[in-house]
């Protein structure tokens, strides 16, 4: 997992830890001229130019996808949400953190507890460390990540610490 970046980690993450139901890798995204959030329009091919990116998308209905014709516009449309930028934006990352170790005290039926430390001048490293051994877990210890920002080793480190149970 250490090799994926960008969109890609935060797709991995949504999926994998946040369990988001993802369902297209390269929906047109973008900041809103007038409210300013970063969104993802309902046409899978939408002319709006502030939907300057592809990115991934989630629904939380699974009757919201496939997307749909629309009645009169010819074109597809489905309710999809953007999947956050947990490997760049802080606030986005610590929601892994909380759904990890805050989750009614457990995630996968294990207690957590998370440690961040700046190690160095280009370097993060994040923590999750069970608080006791769960028989299931394919390895004992912290689960680590490092990245070149706080929210990326947060995103490293969850998938190491989910993919291990």
């Amino acid at each position: 997992m250490t090799e994926l970046t960008g969109r890609e980690l935060d797709a991995a993450v949504g999926r994998k830890v946040m369990q988001l139901n993802i369902v297209a890798m390269d929906w047109p995204c973008g900041t809103g001229p007038d409210s300013g959030d970063y969104t993802a329009s309902h046409r899978r091919d939408d002319p709006a130019t502030w939907f300057d990116e592809r990115g991934p998308v989630y629904v939380i209905d699974s009757d919201d996808w496939p997307p749909r014709p629309t009645e009169g516009a010819g074109d597809e449309c489905a309710m999809v949400l953007p999947v956050p930028h947990y490997s760049t934006n802080i606030a986005d990352a610590w929601q892994v953190v909380i759904r990890i170790t805050d989750r009614d005290g457990t995630y996968g039926d294990q207690k957590w507890s998370f440690g961040l430390e700046f190690s160095s001048i280009i370097d993060w490293h994040a923590d999750f460390t069970p608080r006791r051994h769960h028989p299931k877990a394919r390895q004992y210890g912290s689960y680590v990540g490092s990245g070149i920002t706080a929210p990326e080793a947060i995103c490293r480190a969850a998938l190491v610490a989910v993919e291990a149970q």
